[in-house]
């Protein structure tokens, strides 16, 4: 084996690697367990609140520490292998930035009709098509006005410096996208920090490229109605004047409070002592001039325990001193932030300040005047008498990133005329200070910057300038700009997964590895003896290698993660099994043991290399087109594969040649009774057959389509639109009778009701309200549900999904997708799968040097996908009513990169026998070479088969289409590869019987 130390070394690297990474998964899961032990009360009951209390005292503070390097629980949960909403609930959400309203404001609000009637045509339009909205504005425009320039509509005195009458219309649409654009990224901004408020839940958020959407994850979120108002609510962007702690009438009020907390604070700590000693104080002369402390001191001095006086001593400072950075006062560390606002909101402590006096934070720390510490400051501003800000934000014309005189980052900002005005009065005003005077740039209660000024703006044109990077002077220029043009937001997709539904999901997942894993292991053992050890220590080192590089990518484990990795299991082994049966073919020709395991792992290498690349475009096709829980899958898939070719080409091979090369050659063995009976079997003529089963392909197919016509698919939400909702409860339900119930609780809309996993819990899935953009459609639409449901059943419904009885029920999961946002899906599951063909058409004829190859091997593709989608039309007819969704296009994908992998092997095996030079026909070549390959074929279709069973029978309702669409896409995959992919390529290559023409590698 050729650069074996290459492959030890990178083996024990990455090793090394997923241990470090998968310890703080480790960690974090211990802490999770203190957490619950700690907010479990003694009747069993737990205290969410207490529990997240906990984690976040522990936030910045070490928690793991490895050979000598110190990690804060903030630091350990960044490098978690962390789970997705489905294993741990939580809520999903995907904003629209709505273009109609940018194009407005960016207008001024142009009450031409031509431009309103443009709108709300493009808006239509927008419903049945796939293009930008500012694209079909202009199409709608120029359709009624095509003599008219664009540019006339957006000429205006906040838009005179950006686009002008004698602009092209190329030119202004190059300016609407661009401000397009901008709104998405200062969204993108604010919704950043507004999510970080969910501090140690670990939200995650991302630009959705190209779609003008925003995708937002926050795991643990158990209130949407907070969660929904927290990200739609409209930027508020102010001006503050900021008031410094040395200020006098401030600084004596800083003071008075700092003495009336510390009185409480001593005043604790004596009644703490007084009680501790009462039982062991004498009895003594009452003295009635000694003072409360004076007499607590005398009592701990005669303690007969021997506390010191140390827990007596006074206190020099209160919390709001105590707690602040040593260096610099007011700045504190982001966990004692709640400590602080908790002294600043109490009644008695707001009295004591001036009535003119608010605070706001920092929305970071400083690097530059806190480097190494996580410090927030806490700045004090005048608010005025009358509450209200110096500016807000809708007095902003424009805001850009700029340098300043020294060529350093800067932003330059302009003002409308009537800000501008203000704006000049209110820096005269600061300048004039002594020190000069400064003025916070305040964004939903949080400070970005708070600059000093140096001297009066008269024109309204500003720069700040200080220590900024190029990205957070681009930042605060999109602050600075979130009031000046509307920005909403609308949820266009939401999905909420309660925290006992996502602990199923958990438990479901973790059957289907632990059952797959050992399944798969019997099975190479019984087959292939000490030469199946060493598969299943390659298939160890696999699943490892997979959940540590998931870890180092800091990416989420999802649900269809696992599948993923259960379903590389089964194909993991497919390399193996192709070796193993490369070597028995040198063997049974009379090599010796070490000449026919390396002639075998050489001859093999290609064809494994070719199978898995074929598969990695189907994966990257995935990842590339799909959305949410999909791209979890597609990343699984990449780095299972990855690992999987990494271990059982090379990593088995070490272990093979080590076990040979210490002289155990008589018990290495790659045969068991079971494999020498398998190996008996008589030739098949396939080829002689092909039309048989392009007969029952086609009818079998064509009947399918026929019933897909008559009684359709059945489309989930993220195809079609809707609401779905699972509800659950203690006892059976009758889902049909349901349906009758709350069609009438929807107002007769579509409505769809069937048993989910069991007969205690339904899907329901409807239509009802799913144009209304607005927050209350989604209430109603609850409030609907729930009515119906309560009035069907007669139970009473609980927000909490542990709480469920014989009297209560509880929607357990919820999701919603706007028909926008399915389209949009749908029309990327289509592209994936087109993306996937060609790029295995490319590559097959590349590999193969004939285009009948490439087009044989797609046609098969096509008859699998078809043939499973037939499968879900008879499915549908015997009551089976699996949906059609994201997940069964990730499973379509699956079965193509599976089933291109089948017939690679068995081209490649063509490949071989026409390089031999036969003098017999190309019918018999073929033949035998699928004859040649049928048992690694039947092998690893059956080892995938089984992991598949698996996730159909262990992974839950969730998996169930996605696990059907695997079984039948497996089977008719390795049945298309044996009757219809080589088969085809006969029929299409007219080569004469007895030419033969060698087709070269």
């Amino acid at each position: 084996m050729r650069n074996k130390g290459v492959v030890i070394v990178l083996t024990i690297l990455i090793t090394l690697l997923c241990i470090y990474f998968l310890s703080f998964t480790l960690v974090t899961s211990k802490i999770q367990k203190e957490a619950i032990a700690h907010a479990t009360a003694k009747n069993g009951s737990l205290d969410l609140t207490k529990k997240q209390n906990y984690l976040d005292s522990l936030w910045n503070k070490p928690v793991y520490n490895l050979f000598g390097a110190e990690y804060t629980y903030k630091e350990v949960k960044e490098n978690e292998l962390s789970l997705g909403l489905d294993l741990q609930g939580g809520m999903h959400v995907v904003l629209e930035i709505s273009p109609i309203d940018i194009i407005r404001g960016v207008s001024g609000n142009n009450q031409d009709p031509v431009f309103i009637a443009a709108l709300q045509k493009a808006r239509e339009m927008q419903k049945t098509s796939t293009e930008n909205y500012s694209v079909l504005f202009y199409k709608a425009f120029k359709d009624a006005n095509p003599d008219r320039s664009l540019a006339s509509l957006f000429t205006s005195t906040a838009n005179k410096d950006r686009v002008k009458l004698t602009d092209s219309d190329a030119d202004v649409m190059k300016f609407l996208n661009s401000e397009i654009e901008g709104a998405i990224d200062r969204s993108f901004t604010i919704l950043k920090t507004r999510i970080d408020q969910f501090g140690t839940s670990q939200p995650n958020i991302q630009r959705l490229q190209g779609t003008g959407r925003i995708q937002i994850e926050i795991p643990g979120a158990d209130n949407p109605q907070r969660v929904r108002k927290l990200l739609q609510g409209a930027a508020r962007l102010e001006f503050w004047e900021i008031v410094e702690p040395y200020d006098p009438q401030l600084s004596q009020s800083l003071g008075a409070i700092n003495q009336l907390l510390l009185k409480e604070q001593n005043e604790s700590k004596v009644a703490a002592v007084m009680g501790t000693n009462e039982s062991a104080t004498t009895t003594t002369p009452t003295d009635t001039t000694k003072s409360a402390l004076e007499k607590a001191l005398s009592t701990a001095a005669k303690d007969s325990t021997g506390n010191t006086l140390d827990s007596l001593r006074a206190a020099t400072s209160s919390p709001l001193f105590a707690l602040s950075s040593q260096s610099i006062p007011f700045y504190y560390q982001t966990k004692d932030t709640a400590t602080i606002n908790k002294i600043l909101r109490r009644n008695d402590v707001r009295a004591m300040l001036p009535r003119t006096i608010g605070f706001y934070w920092d929305v970071k720390s400083n690097p530059e005047v806190t480097p190494g510490v996580d410090d927030l400051q806490l700045n004090f501003v005048n608010i005025g008498r009358n509450g209200k800000p110096l500016l807000s934000g809708e007095v902003i014309n424009n805001a850009r990133l700029d340098v300043d005189q020294f060529a350093r980052p800067a932003v330059s900002m302009t003002m409308n005329a009537a800000g501008a005005k203000v704006w000049a009065k209110v820096t005269a005003a600061a300048a004039a200070k002594r020190p000069q005077g400064r003025i916070a740039i305040v964004l939903d209660n949080y400070v970005y910057t708070a600059p000093s000024v140096n001297g009066e703006i008269p024109n309204g044109n500003s720069q700040i300038s200080g220590s900024f990077t190029n990205e957070e002077a681009k930042d605060l220029a999109s602050v600075l700009k979130a009031g000046s043009l509307p920005a909403p937001t609308k949820i266009v997709e939401q999905a909420i997964v309660g925290p006992t539904l996502g602990q199923v999901a958990q438990n479901q997942g973790l059957i289907s590895m632990a059952c797959g894993l050992a399944l798969i292991v019997l099975f190479m053992v019984a087959y292939y003896a000490k030469g199946g050890w060493v598969a299943n220590i390659a298939l160890i080192f696999n699943v490892f290698f997979i959940l540590g590089i998931l870890a180092q990518f800091n990416a989420a484990l999802t649900l269809p993660g696992i599948a993923g990795i259960v379903l590389t299991m089964g194909m993991a082994v497919d390399a193996n099994v192709l070796i193993y049966e490369r070597i028995k073919e040198e063997l049974a020709i009379g090599r010796k043991l070490r000449d026919a395991i390396k002639l075998g792992y050489d001859r093999a290498f290609m064809t494994i290399f070719d199978s898995n690349l074929t598969t990695l475009f189907t994966a990257a096709a995935l990842y590339i087109l799909g959305q949410g829980p999909i791209k979890g899958f597609a990343i699984t898939l990449i780095i299972g594969i990855s690992c999987s070719f990494f271990t059982a080409v090379y990593i088995s091979r070490l272990v093979v040649e080590w076990m040979v090369r210490k002289g155990d050659d008589a018990n290495v063995s790659f045969e068991t009774g079971i494999s020498k009976l398998i190996k008996k079997r008589k030739v098949y003529n396939f080829i002689a057959n092909r039309k048989k089963a392009y007969i029952f392909s086609g009818t079998f197919i064509l009947v399918g389509m026929i019933l897909v016509a008559i009684q359709g698919l059945n489309y989930g939400v993220d195809f079609k639109g809707g609401r779905s909702f699972t509800v659950s409860f203690n006892k059976p339900v009758e889902a049909t009778a349901m349906r009758n119930a709350l069609a009438a609780a929807f107002e007769n809309s579509g409505t769809e009701v069937k048993s989910y996993g069991g007969d205690n819990a339904v899907k329901v899935t409807t239509s009802y309200l799913i144009e209304d953009d607005a927050d209350v459609a989604d209430d109603k639409v609850k409030d609907a549900l729930v009515s119906g449901v309560s009035k069907f059943t007669g139970l009473q419904f609980s927000e909490n999904d542990a709480l469920i009885d014989d009297t209560h029920f509880t929607i357990s999961s919820s999701s919603k997708v706007t028909p926008t946002i399915a389209g949009d899906i749908k029309n990327s599951s289509v592209e994936a799968s087109i993306f996937a063909l060609v790029l295995i058409f490319i590559y097959v004829l590349i590999r193969f040097k004939k285009w009948q190859y490439s087009l044989g091997a797609v046609i098969a593709l096509f008859h699998d996908t078809l043939f499973v989608i037939s499968a879900f039309a008879f499915a549908r007819l015997l009551g089976f009513a699996f949906e059609i969704d994201q997940v069964f296009i990730a499973a379509i994908l699956t079965i193509i990169g599976y089933s291109i992998n089948d017939t690679v092997i068995i081209f490649d095996r063509i490949r071989e026998f026409l390089g031999f030079g036969a003098s017999h026909d190309r019918k018999a070549v073929f033949n035998d070479a699928i004859n040649n390959t049928l048992s690694r074929t039947l092998i690893t279709s059956g080892t995938t088969l089984i992991t598949v069973v698996v996730l159909l029978f262990f992974g839950g309702e969730v998996l169930r289409g996605f696990s059907f669409a695997l079984f039948v896409g497996f089977v008719v995959g390795t049945y298309s590869s044996i009757f219809i992919a080589a088969p085809v390529v006969i029929d299409l290559d007219k080569s004469p019987d007895g030419e033969a023409k060698p087709v070269k590698a």
